[in-house]
């Protein structure tokens, strides 16, 4: 048997099960049973245990194998079922679901071969499930195929390698690298599965992630229905976005570059293979088309180039040539898929200055619009495209000459028609056509012209750039521009005028961008429908106000009437002044609050929390910046509040008092050679936090870190009494391999149910769990090796922990990392106050720390402070150096903050103030100093704190990492140390 999958086939097993391995001669003991019920349906799972299993061919098409495990894995995610996946040379008896082209399919009847490209099969037959569609076959002469794609890549950079398993979100099954069909190679079988999961299973991909998708949950899974055959309509679909602008990449949340790739291929993204872009400019006039015999005349010298030069025109054609003929690998710069060459000149209006050339340049001066796209350049342009067509035409008259119709080429020539070899694809001004229907119109013009003129398939290139282009260049905020149901009737229109493919230029926010490719695939659909559908599956008890939310940003941004006249479009002024009003920005804000309160699972609240801080955080920036820009003079303006003010010093002075005066225990209660039962070689420990878990009274226990020369674990240790401590055990070890915590965990900012300085540090539960952030390093072979990071993880019992979150919450390639920190983030320490989460972390530029602050509402997605840092060091200071660690909690009316500064020669337990959590200040004078007792444990360093309150005694316990000096007796490492107000008695119970 082979395992190509990276999990050999087992019957009835649950997620959470082990692996059961099965082997050949048990196959057909354990085989389904044959599961096609008396109505037609065929049952997949049923009473929890797999109804049919998955068969493909012994060495199945790329897409096959890719369909064959989406299939398993979506199946295993809906039921916790895992089904049986065979190759078709074993027994398997039942009810099977053929995948790809294999013996099986042949002895019904099928070819992947014979259906056209794209075009697939989801077949019901007496006991077979059929998946089937043309595949690209993996074979020497396939690989040999060239071409690059619109941004300049290979074929081969598009079939992606990715850990299946990893991406998927299943570590735990192992690793899988896997080979991605490639987007423009056809992988009709995978568009047969994700058909079949999204129509039968319910399964929905509106973004890379599961917390992005919709999987539903059920116990059993069946499917029932009659032959589907169809294809995709539009056949280049080309909008592969990877969430590089801010409303699609907040609202898809934390991603990898393997799930971006798999979620093109599940909405099927790609197609027909076909390329055109600017091809003739600097780079590869420099490189390739260097002759000077066509080199243009004038300033256009090294930008474009003399298209009226016979020399060119054969140049242009002899590479098209070699490129059909399969003659190497396409220089850097040009761009050619499938049947298509193209040839497009530089985006800028230099044009050669020759005699013939300005003979061809003159003849379109009188054909300015007034707009953007014209024609002034027309007859010039495709003057040139006809000879390089007409050449390549005698050699290779079933190949195509692509280019654009853009800008002052837009419009067809006037005195003439094109090649019939000469594929278009007209720029167009989409974004535009809600709010300006001047820019609409000309488009149209143009747009028609072509449909008439054109004999070649013809495609589009369509603008989903503006607003948001500009103000990302010009660092402005603009109101969402969201035009859905104006996307989705131009789609309609395109596709039913016979338009072959379109490239997306731009990036839409994620409704509308997965509608419009819905639609590219089904133009049939109702736009609310899939709207509805969107937002009743996505945000479930939230979905209302969310719809209503989204619909309003619609209103507000396609109202026609809210933009000047002649200026139909955005700028810093409009965005705000006209379109985000303070009374439209009230009602937003009151549905996004209603949202958030009514939004009653975890998923509901993250998947709100992603729209808030993407798109409604983005908009309150924007109007706060008009408004910053645009004041209003206040005729009774209000006095300077109080928690912004500094606090004097006689405030500090009495806030401070009742945290002086600790007594020295000259013992450490972790002692750094501590041994570990099974992490022996863990020590030097640090970072002590201790808590108490609820139900378990009198019993204290403490979270602390140790070292093994290579990273970091936190382990967990427990008291009765405050003072020994036992039982030490693994709280949570390294992270995965190549993920942001392999270097370790450091867990301790732990959610409380209340922070106030006297009450119990008892752990409270969300949703059935407890909390942590913590601090971690993607790195091992060290101490604390750059970058860190900081990550949320969750417990089912208070001891053991595990990420809650497969991605850092606090990153320095974050875009709103400071330059305070942009070296390394560290520990983090949880406070929730007012409905909200605060975040206090210390983080590095070069060799000073400071503290820093952010904010959530879900602990997941968190936004860094405005005034960061918010604790700074004071050089000279006991904090000149470091300002690190910092521990915050509430004494009656104010705030208090125990943090360690580095400076005068140590490491001392510091303390700062605040009324509101944002305004802080600091006491100049340590606590306690290191060196405290002299030649004791804490000679050299006094840090890290964790401070809790007996209430029998009326005693606090402060916790710190202890670090004396060489030399001394009372240097015992790096340990865990013990102060205390009032002393303790000689023998503590």
């Amino acid at each position: 048997m082979k395992s190509f999958s990276g999990s050999l086939p087992c019957c009835g097993k649950q997620l959470s099960a082990p692996t059961i391995v099965v082997w050949a001669s048990l196959l057909l003991a354990l085989a389904p049973a044959s599961v096609v019920a008396a109505d037609g349906r065929f049952d997949i799972v049923r009473e929890g245990r797999p109804a049919c299993a998955i068969v493909i061919a012994e060495q199945p098409s790329r897409a096959a194998r890719l369909a064959a495990l989406e299939l398993q894995s979506h199946v295993l995610k809906i039921t916790g079922v895992e089904l049986p996946l065979r190759h078709d040379v074993e027994p398997t008896p039942g009810a099977r679901i053929l995948v790809g082209d294999s013996t099986a399919t042949r002895a019904q009847g099928l070819r992947g071969a014979d259906l056209p490209p794209q075009e697939y099969l989801i077949g019901f037959r007496s006991n077979v499930l059929v998946l089937l569609g043309r595949d690209w076959t993996d074979t020497e002469a396939s690989r040999r195929e060239t071409g690059r794609t619109i941004h300049d890549q290979r074929l081969a950079d598009l079939r992606q390698k990715i850990d299946y398993w990893k991406a998927v979100g299943l570590p735990d099954r192992g690793s899988l690298e896997l080979e991605l069909p490639g987007v423009f190679d056809d992988h009709g079988s995978c568009y047969a599965a994700y058909d079949f999961l999204e129509r039968f299973c319910g399964v929905r991909w509106y973004g890379p992630t599961d917390l992005t998708s919709v999987i539903p949950k059920r116990r059993d899974l069946s499917a029932q229905g009659h032959d589907i055959r169809r294809a995709p309509a539009l056949k280049h679909r080309n909008a592969l976005s990877v969430g590089s602008w801010p409303f699609l990449r907040g609202q898809w949340g934390a991603f990898t570059d393997a799930q971006v790739f798999l979620h093109w291929r599940r909405v099927r993204l790609g197609g027909e293979k076909w390329a055109a872009n600017h091809t003739i400019h600097r780079r590869t006039i420099e490189t390739v088309l260097n002759d000077p015999a066509y080199q243009a005349h004038g300033p256009a010298k090294g930008l474009n180039l003399c298209y009226t030069h016979p020399k060119l025109v054969q140049a242009l054609a002899q590479m098209a040539r070699d490129y059909f003929d399969g003659k190497g690998e396409l220089p850097s710069g040009f761009k050619a898929l499938g049947d298509y060459f193209a040839i497009v000149p530089e985006d800028v209006a230099k044009y050669c200055t020759c005699e013939r050339c300005r003979a061809l340049l003159d003849r379109g001066k009188d054909r300015k619009t007034g707009f953007f796209s014209s024609g002034e350049i027309s007859d010039y342009w495709f003057s040139f495209v006809n000879a390089v067509a007409r050449e390549v035409s005698r050699t290779h008259p079933d190949k195509y000459i692509a280019t654009l119709a853009y800008w002052n080429y837009a419009y067809p020539p006037r005195d003439f028609d094109v090649e019939p070899n000469v594929s278009i694809a007209p720029c167009l001004h989409t974004c535009a056509y809600a709010i300006d229907d001047d820019v609409r119109e000309n488009d149209m013009k143009f747009y028609r012209a072509w449909l008439a003129k054109t004999k070649a398939p013809m495609f589009l290139w369509n603008y989903y750039h503006h607003p948001m282009e500009p103000a990302l260049i010009d660092k402005w905020k603009c109101f969402p521009n969201v035009m859905v149901h104006e996307t989705a009737r131009a789609a309609r229109m395109f596709i039913q005028d016979g338009v072959r493919g379109i490239f997306e230029c731009g990036e839409q926010d994620q409704v509308e961008h997965y509608v419009m490719i819905k639609l590219w695939d089904d133009p049939g659909l109702d736009t609310d429908a899939v709207l509805d559908e969107f937002f009743t599956l996505y945000f479930g008890a939230a979905a209302r106000p969310m719809n209503q939310f989204y619909r309003s940003l619609e209103s507000i941004a396609c109202d026609q009437s809210l933009y000047p006249p002649k200026l139909h479009k955005q700028n810093r002024d409009i965005a705000w002044k006209n379109l985000g009003t303070p009374e439209r920005m009230k009602h937003l804000a009151a549905l996004i609050a209603e949202a958030e309160a009514l939004a009653s699972t975890e998923i509901e609240r993250q998947r709100v929390a992603l729209w808030r801080n993407s798109i409604w955080e983005w908009m309150l920036d924007g109007r706060a910046d008009y408004d910053a820009r645009h004041p209003k003079p206040d005729a009774n303006p209000a006095p300077p509040s109080a928690n912004d003010a500094p606090i004097d010093r006689p405030a500090l002075d009495a806030w401070s008092a009742p945290y002086r005066g600790w007594h020295y225990h000259p013992e450490p209660v972790i002692p750094s050679d501590l041994k570990i039962p099974g992490h022996e070689t863990f020590h030097s420990f640090d970072v002590p936090t201790v808590y108490q878990i609820p139900g378990q009274p009198g019993k204290w226990f403490m979270s602390f870190i140790g070292f093994n020369g290579q990273g970091y674990n936190s382990f967990v240790a427990e008291s009765t009494n405050l003072v020994h401590w036992t039982h030490p055990r693994l709280a949570m070890g390294f992270g995965p391999p190549n993920e942001f915590d392999h270097g370790g965990c450091v867990i301790g900012a732990f959610l409380y149910e209340s922070y106030d300085l006297k009450t119990p540090r008892l752990l409270k539960q969300r949703d059935g769990k407890y909390w942590t952030l913590y601090g971690c390093y993607p790195r091992q072979g060290g101490y604390e090796l750059r970058p860190g990071y900081e990550g949320v993880a969750f417990s089912d019992d208070g001891l053991t922990w595990r990420r809650a979150k497969h991605a850092p919450i606090l990153a320095v390639q974050d875009a709103d990392c400071g330059a305070w920190e942009k070296d390394c983030i560290y520990q983090p320490w949880l406070v929730e106050h007012a409905g909200r989460f605060y975040n206090f972390y210390n983080a590095a530029n070069g060799g000073t720390e400071q503290m820093g602050g952010a904010t959530s509402t879900n602990l997941l997605d968190w936004k860094r402070s405005p005034a960061n840092p918010i604790v700074r060091v004071r050089p000279g200071g006991y904090d000149g150096q470091f300002c690190s660690d910092g521990k915050v909690f509430r004494d009656g009316d104010h705030w208090v903050m125990f943090y360690f500064g580095v400076g005068k020669g140590g490491a001392h337990i510091m303390a700062a103030f605040s009324r509101d959590l944002q305004h802080w200040t600091s006491h100049p004078e340590p606590l306690y100093q290191a060196g405290g007792h002299p030649g004791g444990l804490d000679a050299r360093y006094a840090h890290k704190i964790s401070l809790v309150h007996d209430p029998a005694t009326d005693t606090f316990y402060l916790y710190y990492c202890a670090v004396g000096k060489e030399g001394t007796a009372g240097n015992k490492g790096r340990c865990i140390g013990l102060l205390t107000s009032p002393k303790l008695p000689a023998n503590p119970p």
